[in-house]
């Protein structure tokens, strides 16, 4: 609505190994901000907490798992997700290649998968 803004942030982590290196960080593939109660109510969300997705970045691992835009992610390796950071501390504990479980909500209502994370360099 005007004159509202909403922050997002794009799901990745990276933790440098030298101040020369190039690191590579799992890779999720959204751009989501945290579901608050006036959110959830603006966008009539089944769910107060969570991450809402505001794009998927094509061939990701979240576009290869069936997320879109409006989804909200509710829980990733187990942890239940209260805002965009708690995603950022669950990725943070992996590595390209792993392959975790993942829960998200949309229209049609819960849905769950195992996820292979990407690779994003930093």
């Amino acid at each position: 609505s005007p004159g509202r803004r909403s922050s997002c942030s794009s799901i990745a982590w990276s933790i440098p190994t030298s101040a020369n290196a190039t690191s590579t960080r799992a890779f999720l593939g959204v751009n989501s901000t945290s579901v608050t109660r006036d959110l959830a109510s603006q966008y009539g969300l089944s769910v107060t907490k969570g991450a809402l997705i505001a794009s998927v970045v094509p061939g990701s691992p979240a576009e290869l798992a069936g997320l879109q835009s409006g989804d909200v992610i509710t829980k990733l390796d187990g942890t239940t997700i209260a805002d965009t950071s708690t995603i950022s501390t669950v990725l943070g504990r992996h590595h390209p290649g792993d392959r975790i479980a993942m829960t998200w909500v949309d229209s049609s209502g819960s849905h769950s998968a195992t996820i292979t994370l990407g690779s994003h360099v930093a």
